[in-house]
């Protein structure tokens, strides 16, 4: 996870190299923690993850996908989406893959693409 922990921040290190704005930093920080600690109460891990950083300067927005890869069951996979969009008001699903390799196994693989939003000045 610490890995993990490391492409976010170098992420977030160019978007603040960019657009200087401390508060971002402080706020991409806790909504990953957010995001983090959701899956952990749904019982996932977020091994692994894409990251991709834009803007859209009509809107005044900095746009940070995040991707994750999970394993678990449809009850998990759930829990953690809904728990993530409870938690991070700035963040929205947008696409969602669930495959299942035979008809009667219990877990699924998952991968769900959210996009967090931040105020850019």
């Amino acid at each position: 996870m610490l890995g993990v922990v490391l492409v976010v921040f170098a992420g977030a290190f160019y978007l603040f190299a960019v657009q200087p704005a401390r508060g971002r930093l402080q706020t991409l920080a806790l909504e990953r923690a957010e995001l983090a600690t959701a899956a952990q109460r749904n019982g996932l891990s977020l091994d692994k993850g894409e990251y991709r950083l834009g803007q859209d300067k009509e809107f005044r927005l900095a746009q940070y996908q995040v991707t994750f890869p999970v394993r678990g069951t449809y009850a998990q996979v759930r829990g953690f989406v809904n728990a993530v969009l409870d938690a991070v008001p700035a963040a929205a699903l947008d696409e969602i893959t669930l495959k299942r390799e035979a008809i009667g196994e219990q877990n699924l693989e998952a991968r769900v693409r959210f996009t967090l939003y931040l105020g850019v000045e």
